[in-house]
């Protein structure tokens, strides 16, 4: 869907009044894929595989799970695998990423809004995922943002995301980068999505999917952007 959002906000610039007027209003840095080598190894290997493809010394580990990788809450107890060869903040694609949000952070412009998407299980989540008792501080506004979010994408396709902190939605999880982009980054606002479907097709989303996919997480966005304080 990142690709589909650059793609709206370029077509929207000429034409569009609300789209051109978010572009004025803030500056958008959008990553269509963090783990290069592990994408194409997915498309030429293990349609399924997750990890990047680093080595780790001394050990005959393959490939390190960037999305639990953020030095943050990294490794607790029930959020994250007791795997030896991984270590925390040790992936070159984290390293560069987190250097990126925390310059972007510490910039005169600051850091807004960031956004994780995977898939799947049509989910639009608000921190923390290391504890499922913790809340924001502005836990509240994190709700009502997501649950526009969740009626915006509905109202495309009637596709029913859920919303929630990630931890008592989804399952635990530590070394995020959404815990990490909201406490140590602290930019305003973190969230991830989950996108289509709730396990039909999983992983393997028909190419059918695609496009419908891009749109309605379009009027989600749309939607977020209008309403950020």
């Amino acid at each position: 869907v990142t690709e589909y959002f650059a793609y709206s906000f370029l077509s929207g610039l000429a034409s569009n009044t609300s789209v051109r007027n978010l572009l004025n209003k803030y500056d958008y840095y959008i990553f269509p894929v963090v783990n290069p080598d592990g994408f194409v190894y997915s498309q030429t290997n293990d349609r399924l595989w997750r990890k990047n493809r680093q080595s780790t010394s001394g050990s005959s580990c393959l490939g390190h799970d960037i999305n639990r990788n953020w030095n943050y809450q990294w490794a607790t107890p029930g959020g994250a695998s007791t795997d030896p060869c991984l270590s925390p903040a040790d992936a070159p694609e984290t390293i560069v990423h987190a250097n990126f949000v925390n310059r972007l952070a510490a910039s005169a412009q600051k850091l807004k809004l960031y956004i994780d998407y995977h898939s799947y299980s049509q989910l639009f989540m608000t921190p923390y995922g290391y504890s499922c008792s913790t809340l924001a501080a502005n836990n509240a506004e994190y709700q009502s943002l997501a649950q526009g979010v969740a009626a915006a994408i509905k109202s495309v396709y009637g596709t029913v995301f859920r919303t929630g902190p990630i931890c008592p939605t989804i399952y635990q999880v530590s070394g995020s980068s959404v815990d990490y982009l909201a406490d140590v980054t602290k930019a305003q606002y973190s969230f991830t999505s989950e996108l289509r479907d709730t396990g039909r097709y999983g992983f393997v989303l028909p190419a059918s999917q695609i496009r419908p996919s891009g749109e309605e997480a379009w009027a989600g966005l749309r939607y977020l952007l209008g309403n950020l304080r």
